[in-house]
């Protein structure tokens, strides 16, 4: 991740937003106009893809259960 500037801290400290969150939405989100996002949407299908890997991972005998994410609201 870029270098983080004390405006940038301190606005993620005051609205409770982590700096992994951060990488996450830089990794995983798309640039819209002059920012980064991530919707409910496409979080869940990154979940569900993660879960069936680990799924696979782990064997894969087992009927696999997806749930959601109450965090990302």
């Amino acid at each position: 991740m870029e270098s983080k500037t004390k405006h940038f801290n301190q606005r993620t400290a005051q609205r409770g937003i982590t700096h992994d969150m951060v990488a996450f939405v830089l990794e995983h989100g798309r640039i819209t106009g002059d920012k980064y996002e991530i919707n409910r949407d496409a979080a869940k299908s990154l979940l569900r893809k993660l879960q069936l890997a680990r799924h696979q991972l782990m064997g894969g005998n087992k009927p696999l259960k997806v749930s959601g994410l109450a965090w990302l609201g």
